[in-house]
């Protein structure tokens, strides 16, 4: 595609996902020909407010998430925890605008919300750039519906209506895309040939237990409660950036000897590589992050959400639509766990079923049908000034 002007990508440190996804839109870029800068917004802040957004959710999500999760519900609706937020992230961004005028982008596409109220503010004054926002979970929260977006990509057709419902008439401007993934989600080779590159028996059953690149939650407790399923059944558990889950987790795999030789513990594996392991899975026990997700069903492998470990609010939402499109399951406590493991491994065409599911709903080009779609709506008019040409 020929293009002179770069696109603007914008995301924040505030867990794995979101940078995950401006990752992945920067690689479809690459790969399409398509110029692109990719800025942390949190960058553009003050240290202290970096340090308050990144650090404060992170430690809610490992330490209080029920907290994080009652914060989550309020601030989704007009009353003093948005506007908090949203005056918070209008007053620390003021760089924003020098890096507009450096960058001069004809579009700057949000993969976090918070850069939303400074770039409306921009865009009023400068007349430009067209803003799209990427929604990176299945609830179109309120934070996404800031700053009169142009366009919104979304992950399914329930989250287009939601969002329509919200922010009535925004049905027109919105596509449902998928959130994006690494593009090498479409590319892997079959199980049985990933497991081959990752050294792993080609038979047998492998079931991937994770807790996102945070690691947060009792992740022990699943190892615990699935550690001695009947053969052939192989864990690989990944702890992420969470050394004490990586600490608990080895614990727990040399108490449970007999089964040890069939359990793997990891800390935090990279993404690529994390890719590997997830397509070598025919099940994964986790959380529902949006990408997380998003990549599961683009790799048609189902997802069963362990309660315990996801963080409320916005993965609540994710594991309900999991359940809808027949893709995953959820178990709330440790036998519960258990048992709706081994029914579904104990089921051959129940199992065939969800990974058929899931691999319907895969968006495995997600990142491409979002570069394409802004390089159009270029083509139309729409990058500059937005679609009315009065911003």
């Amino acid at each position: 595609m020929s293009r002179t002007a770069p696109i603007l990508i914008l995301t924040a440190a505030a867990g794995d996902g979101h940078r995950s996804a401006a990752r992945s839109l920067e690689k479809a870029c690459a790969a399409l020909g398509v110029p692109s800068v990719l800025v942390d917004a949190l960058d553009l802040a003050p240290r202290w407010f970096r340090l308050w957004f990144q650090g404060g959710y992170e430690g809610l999500v490992r330490h209080a998430p029920s907290l994080w999760g009652s914060l989550y519900r309020r601030s989704d609706r007009p009353g003093l925890f948005y506007a908090i937020q949203t005056g918070l992230d209008l007053l620390c961004l003021g760089r924003m605008e020098r890096l507009i005028r450096q960058i001069d982008p004809d579009w700057a596409l949000c993969v976090h919300s918070v850069a939303q109220p400074r770039l409306a503010r921009i865009r009023r004054r400068l007349r430009r750039p067209g803003m799209a926002v990427v929604i990176t979970d299945l609830h179109p929260h309120r934070m996404w519906l800031r700053g009169e977006p142009d366009r919104f990509f979304v992950p399914a057709a329930r989250t287009l209506e939601l969002l329509d419902k919200r922010l009535p008439g925004s049905g027109e401007r919105t596509q449902v895309t998928g959130i994006p993934i690494d593009p090498e989600c479409g590319a892997l080779p079959p199980r049985a040939a990933v497991r081959r590159q990752l050294g792993l028996a080609e038979s047998g059953r492998r079931i991937l237990v994770m807790a996102g690149g945070i690691g947060a939650g009792p992740l022990p407790d699943v190892l615990r409660a699935l550690a001695d399923l009947p053969d052939p059944t192989d864990l690989d558990v990944v702890c992420g950036r969470n050394p004490h889950a990586l600490r608990a987790c080895r614990t727990a795999m040399d108490r449970a000897r007999s089964a040890s030789p069939r359990i793997t513990v990891h800390g935090y594996v990279p993404h690529e590589r994390f890719l590997r392991h997830l397509a070598a899975a025919d099940l994964i026990v986790g959380k529902p992050g949006g990408i997380t997700l998003s990549e599961a069903l683009a790799l048609g492998v189902p997802l069963v959400v362990y309660r315990p470990l996801s963080i409320p609010g916005q993965e609540d939402d994710n594991g309900a639509y999991l359940d809808e499109i027949g893709a995953g399951a959820a178990a709330g406590n440790r036998q519960e766990l258990r048992d709706l493991i081994q029914a579904i491994l104990g089921d051959e065409t129940r199992l065939m079923t969800m990974a058929a599911a899931a691999r319907a709903a895969g968006r495995p080009d997600a990142a491409a049908a979002i570069i394409t779609a802004i390089c159009g709506a270029d083509r139309q008019g729409m990058g500059r000034r937005g679609p009315s040409g009065s911003r």
